[in-house]
């Protein structure tokens, strides 16, 4: 009986992580579907003449490459007579099999194999019709390798001639990344779907997501498995992504088959009988250790996290910068500069929220182990206030922030440059995170009798009253509508307000109507 009871436990624990990873796979393939409807709609105006499909590729920004050819096997687009950028050679010779399997399958009357195209809607067996009757009559996804890396090509036939376009593998891992929950198993579409359906969250868990080469390409949850521990549930990911999987880990069911439900009772009841003079003494400590070691988690989980979004960015920017510097070197067309000068500053922006995350990982890490320390020389304090300022310009102005500067701080004063530009980074960092909504910045500084102040205040939802005692604490992030789904990792404002107290003041939220208002004070005395 009590075998047939573990069986039982154990089949319905399986059940129950497989079913988390189908809903993973379903996200991923609605992501796919909205895509696949995007193409399709858009390919009744770009299929239409060479020169809008031309344009298409250059405007979408997960399109790499694309080709057409007739049911002959002419190539339309390139042209055979044309003279080929290096990036378009490279890709003809990649997608000659698409060409060959295409042309077999148009011949025979049918797809030619279920491999090439996407089981997500069954797309071989159906057409597409517009509103004005433009039919594309087959449609679906090519998949193939060059060397380790998968591609992918969306492709569809129409009036006689066969479409194909590359879609850009960074930009398209960097898009079901967002959609998934970050690091800690918190916010994305995922979780969004989940608290929808009123669905409950495993408590000790993770979940990994790798590719066809078994390499990781991104994870979440809690729970820590141990080296070489092997999965719970595993669920191989349909077309397009066809080797691709999901692995599930978690803690084992505890079943033991040598005892009864009636032993199990009274052996918990003797046991309990015997610790429970030693429970309440070990309570405290226990939990206090048990929180400790969960603070640990996150912090790692969430800066492993924060890590890895503008490292992705960076890279798949920069695959797109060397490819279009390479293909435009001699081309002067101002709309390709223009890109290319966008690419560059979002790499320029990114590589700055990296180097500021590193920063207070780094001075987190020196306070722990043997504190931080000020290094005052002379300088201008609204100097350094306008320099930071900069480094957030291109953020807020998309973000269509209205500002406030009121500047007075110009005397020339003893600080640390270093541990300002520290403060007002992660000042300036929560105003564009969490009071974008709010499209308003003030910043006032001004100085007297040795001391030098700075408010910032933003016009966003602001900060409850229990949660203002909270906020400077390490570790602690406010859990609501303003903080779900957005990256941090609750350690910016502790560092910047230790910075202050080191520099002999202090940083505080100052009661405001409407938004947030944070008063840094440091001791600034005039230069010798």
């Amino acid at each position: 009986m009590a075998i047939n009871e573990r069986d039982i436990v154990k089949h319905q624990t399986d059940s129950l992580n497989l079913s988390r990873l189908e809903k993973v796979e379903s996200v991923i393939d609605g992501y796919f579907s909205n895509l696949e409807k995007q193409y399709l709609s858009d390919s009744l105006n770009i299929s239409k003449d060479l020169k809008s499909f031309q344009e298409y590729l250059q405007k979408e920004p997960l399109i790499k490459n694309g080709i057409i050819f007739d049911v002959s096997g002419k190539r339309l687009f390139p042209k055979s007579g044309d003279t080929l950028s290096k990036k378009e050679r490279v890709f003809i010779e990649k997608a000659s099999m698409f060409r060959e399997e295409r042309l077999a399958s148009a011949k025979n009357g049918k797809v030619h194999a279920p491999r090439q195209i996407s089981k997500i809607s069954s797309f071989e067996q159906r057409v597409y019709k517009s509103d004005e009757n433009n039919v594309v009559d087959k449609f679906g996804w090519y998949t193939w390798y060059a060397g380790a890396e998968q591609n992918h090509i969306f492709w569809w036939h129409y009036e006689g001639k066969i479409f194909g376009v590359e879609i850009f593998h960074a930009r398209l891992v960097s898009d079901i990344i967002t959609l998934l929950p970050d690091a800690s198993g918190r916010g994305g579409l995922l979780q969004k779907e989940l608290k929808r359906r009123r669905e409950p969250k495993p408590n000790s868990s993770l979940i990994k997501l790798k590719d066809n080469n078994d390499d990781l390409i991104y994870q979440w949850g809690v729970y820590l498995p141990v080296d070489d521990e092997k999965y719970s549930s595993v669920l191989t990911l349909r077309k397009p992504l066809g080797g691709w999987k999901l692995e599930y880990y978690s803690e084992d069911v505890d079943f033991n088959p040598l005892f009864n439900t009636f032993n199990i009772i009274t052996t918990l009841i003797v046991v309990g009988g015997i610790l429970g003079g030693l429970a309440y003494y070990l309570y405290r400590e226990h939990r206090r250790e048990i929180i400790l070691g969960r603070q640990r988690v996150n912090f790692v989980s969430q800066v492993s996290h924060e890590l890895k979004t503008p490292l992705t960015n960076i890279r798949m920017y920069a695959e797109l910068l060397g490819e279009k510097i390479g293909d435009n070197l001699m081309d002067n067309d101002i709309d390709t500069v223009m890109q290319e000068q966008k690419y560059v500053e979002i790499i320029s922006s990114e590589s700055q929220r990296l180097s500021r995350l590193i920063a207070n990982i780094l001075n987190f890490s020196k306070s722990a182990k043997s504190g931080l320390k000020i290094h005052k020389r002379e300088g201008e304090i609204d100097t350094v206030i306008q320099t930071v300022l900069s480094k957030f310009q291109a953020s807020f102005e998309a973000k269509e922030f209205a500002f406030d500067l009121q500047l007075d701080a110009k005397k020339e004063v003893m600080f640390d440059h270093d541990a300002l530009e520290q403060i007002l980074n992660n000042l300036f960092s929560n105003v564009e995170k969490y009071a974008a909504d709010g499209k308003y910045l003030q910043v006032k500084s001004d100085q007297g009798h040795g001391i030098t102040t700075i408010t910032i205040l933003d016009n966003g939802v602001g900060i409850i009253l229990s949660e203002q005692q909270n906020i400077f604490k390490p570790f602690y992030r406010i859990s609501s509508k303003l903080t779900d789904g957005v990256s941090g990792t609750g350690i910016g404002l502790g560092i910047a307000r230790e910075l202050a107290i080191l520099h002999g003041g202090d940083l505080q939220l100052v009661p405001t109507e409407s938004g947030s208002l944070f008063r840094l004070d440091i001791e600034t005395p005039d230069k010798a």
